[in-house]
């Protein structure tokens, strides 16, 4: 009966091609193609990405690194194809936790390196991109953009 659910919930939620536990749940290696086309590889511990793998997005965007309880967490590189909004592609390197940029990264406009430090949330801290968001928003005044300017 559990064998018959689970491929009723495999074939709903998208194919999935490895191994799975003695329970019966995705585990070790394996491969599941969503029914939207994004696609993981890599790692599987009781029904959930988790280790070393790789997410591939419809749009061509690619993570490849650590996954924890199904959600980017550990190091790893997130690279965002030429498109509309970025026209040069974006990539960052760097850390993630709960699926979002934490710790220390870089990120790149094209082969630019953009910015690099440390990253709260998903928002990079006390950087260039911090800074130009806090004197938009009225949070420091405009005159805080030029501190940089003068150092160089």
């Amino acid at each position: 009966m559990f064998k018959i659910f689970k491929n009723l919930f495999d074939r709903a939620l998208g194919k999935y091609e490895g191994e799975y536990n003695k329970d019966g749940k995705r585990h070790g290696k394996g491969k599941i193609t969503f029914r939207n086309g994004t696609y993981y590889e890599g790692e599987w511990k009781n029904d959930l990405s988790h280790g070393q793998g790789t997410l591939t997005y419809t749009d061509g965007s690619i993570y490849k690194g650590e996954f924890k309880f199904a959600k980017r967490d550990g190091k790893g590189t997130f690279t965002i194809p030429k498109s509309k909004t970025h026209p040069d592609g974006a990539k960052y390197v760097g850390e993630f936790k709960n699926d979002l940029y934490n710790g220390y990264g870089k990120f790149y406009m094209g082969e630019e390196e953009w910015e690099n430090g440390m990253w709260k949330d998903g928002v990079p801290i006390d950087s260039k991109m911090e800074k130009v968001r806090k004197a938009l928003t009225g949070e420091s005044p405009p005159e805080i953009l030029l501190e940089d300017e003068k150092d160089k």
